[in-house]
């Protein structure tokens, strides 16, 4: 099965006075290597408020999803916004409030599955203006 990766329309919404910004995702036949990007990321401090990846179907039995500035960057201290650093079936990252720069309005973004190119994938990001 070929890679693809289906990046919903983004929602926008200001609560309390606060823009916020969400997308869902759905891969299928992921592999270690598979990256997708997110773009039109608002170039203004943003914080991450919720993260979430789950591995819905596939070879794979873990996933250790990671967001980047740069293509390829996965495993880079300095590049990534958000890493898993355990593996596991589900990384959601709840409210981890995490305060990132933007760089050329993208997210670059791998679930890293651990085995297999056939992997389904759902993520869903949400991020807000400014810092907590």
């Amino acid at each position: 099965m070929a890679y693809a990766a289906t990046v919903s329309a983004l929602q926008t919404w200001v609560q309390g006075g606060v823009r916020y910004w969400r997308w869902t995702v759905a891969e299928t036949g992921a592999e270690a290597t598979s990256e997708y990007t997110i773009t039109a990321i608002p170039q203004v401090p943003i914080t991450m408020v919720f993260f979430y990846a789950g591995l819905t179907a596939g070879t794979g039995t873990t996933i250790r999803p990671s967001i980047q500035n740069a293509t390829g960057a996965v495993n880079s201290k300095s590049r990534n916004f958000c890493y898993q650093s355990a593996s596991a079936t589900d990384a959601q990252r709840d409210r981890v409030a995490t305060p990132f720069p933007v760089v050329g309005g993208t997210f670059y973004i791998r679930s890293t599955p651990d085995a297999g190119t056939d992997n389904a994938i759902s993520t869903e990001i949400i991020i807000r203006e400014g810092t907590l």
